[in-house]
């Protein structure tokens, strides 16, 4: 129970950013898992996995320019999914 109403403000103020922040984290992680699941379907194509990517990678970009994630780890995310849409292509390269 806070002792002021100074601290009852801040607690609301935390809890409005708390919900804002996980639902950012919360579309970005979707946004990541659908790219990943385009590499792994069938009828996978390169264009499709890209533009989801793209758009993952936007979402992280925003996440982080608003301290949601660390620019560190945003960057270490998007080289990882950008790792992946290579490899994907490299295979998909090999089997032409």
């Amino acid at each position: 129970m806070p002792n002021s109403r100074s601290s009852a403000k801040q607690n609301r103020k935390n809890e409005k950013r708390r919900l804002e922040n996980r639902r950012v984290k919360r579309t970005v992680r979707t946004l990541v898992r659908t790219f990943k699941e385009s590499l792994e379907l069938p009828e996978a194509s390169a264009a499709t996995s890209e533009e989801q990517l793209r758009v993952a990678i936007s979402n992280l970009d925003k996440a982080a320019k608003k301290h949601i994630f660390h620019k560190n780890a945003a960057a270490r995310h998007k080289s990882r999914l950008q790792a992946k849409l290579n490899a994907f292509k490299a295979k998909g390269a090999a089997k032409a």
